[in-house]
């Protein structure tokens, strides 16, 4: 008795489907017939496979099976293609950031079905590390997974991150500025007007929703010091007087005194020297110093008003007769035995200084000469 078998042949294995890669081996089913009959894995045929756990092209072979109707082996490929690489957690933009000053974490973690999420804020260098912003304004955020023999890359993404301006300072320093402004208003409206135009200019950056960081802290720093400028402005004491034409007053304050505004023929004086028949006066003074006894001339046909103030200067170091010149910062009254015992001459007519004979009161603020 003769038995024929028919060969295997590579061509009646069905073309096997593409498969993805999985990181196991990967073994799809094989169909193999012969014309119009299929074979049976097992009875008629085993099957074997290679190179078929990475991306690439894998082997399947069959092998009859002994005492089967056939005999020898076939052979077939397929393809294992490379597995996507997926986000199982997508990066997400931080929301509410606001400008501090300082760095700001500007997106969450992403996690990929594989390999490591890289960052960027210009699309061309990437890193492990969540990228950060310290400016107000918007960044771009991009992020991708490089592939690998068996993953395909996942491409760069992106993502749109705002930290917004930060107005708390200047919304701060609007308050406090209007709340001292209506302080002032009243009794100092000079330099209420002039921090009126200061807080307006800062309203003006307040209201401007496309204004900068540096913009807005710039419109913080000039209103704030406009405050301080008002403070200093105000916390000078003034003192307004008004001189006759051709005429002399005489004081005394406790602090240095200038004239705030130059008047043409108003001068300060101090007295230099006092003898029997002549009071000596310095020469023009720009400064008085403090508790220092002074006179303000002036020499206009008609009368004129000033204004005293502190002086933010040193005061010149200016010698005077303090022996014959005295000045009081209270009401000073004078006794008959004051009066015994020295002259005491003061400014009763604006320009002379008249001897006063009896016992009586001197207002605050006023100056007189003593002679023994």
């Amino acid at each position: 008795v003769v038995t024929y078998t028919k060969n295997l042949q590579d061509a009646w294995i069905e073309a096997i489907a593409d498969q993805t890669y999985t990181g196991e081996a990967i073994t799809p089913t094989v169909i193999v017939k012969d014309g119009e009959t299929t074979l049976t894995a097992g009875t008629d045929y085993t099957v074997a496979y290679a190179d078929n756990t990475a991306a690439g092209t894998a082997t399947v072979t069959i092998t009859a099976v002994e005492g089967s109707d056939y005999s020898g082996t076939a052979t077939a490929t397929f393809t294992i293609a490379k597995a996507d690489i997926t986000m199982t957690t997508a990066p997400a933009a931080v929301s509410g950031l606001v400008y501090s000053g300082e760095a700001q974490t500007l997106i969450t973690a992403g996690v990929a079905s594989f390999g490591t999420v890289l960052y960027s804020t210009d699309g061309e260098t990437y890193a492990e590390a969540l990228p950060q912003g310290t400016a107000a304004g918007t960044y771009t955020v991009y992020y991708k997974v490089e592939g690998d023999a068996n993953h395909n890359a996942f491409e760069a993404q992106t993502l749109s991150v705002t930290i917004a301006t930060n107005k708390s300072d200047l919304n701060e320093a609007i308050t406090a500025a209007e709340t001292y402004y209506e302080s002032i208003k009243d009794s100092n409206p000079d330099a209420a007007a002039t921090l009126k135009d200061a807080i307006d200019a800062a309203k003006a950056v307040q209201g401007n929703a496309d204004a900068t960081q540096s913009e807005i802290e710039t419109a913080t720093q000039t209103l704030t010091d406009a405050v301080t400028a008002a403070q200093a402005d105000v916390a000078k004491k003034r003192v307004s007087i008004t001189i006759p034409a051709k005429s002399y007053v005489t004081r005394i304050d406790a602090d240095k005194r200038q004239i705030e505004t130059a008047v043409s023929g108003v001068s300060l004086y101090t007295v230099k020297s006092v003898t029997d028949s002549e009071v000596e006066l310095t020469a023009e003074l720009s400064v008085v110093k403090a508790e220092m006894p002074y006179l303000i001339y002036n020499d206009n046909d008609e009368e004129v008003t000033i204004s005293i103030i502190v002086s933010t200067d040193e005061a010149d170091d200016v010698q005077y007769d303090d022996v014959h010149f005295k000045g009081t910062l209270t009401d000073k009254t004078f006794t008959d035995d004051d009066m015994q015992a020295a002259d005491h001459y003061v400014l009763s007519n604006g320009h002379d200084f008249v001897w006063v004979k009896d016992a009586g009161t001197l207002a605050a603020g006023k100056c007189w000469i003593e002679l023994v």
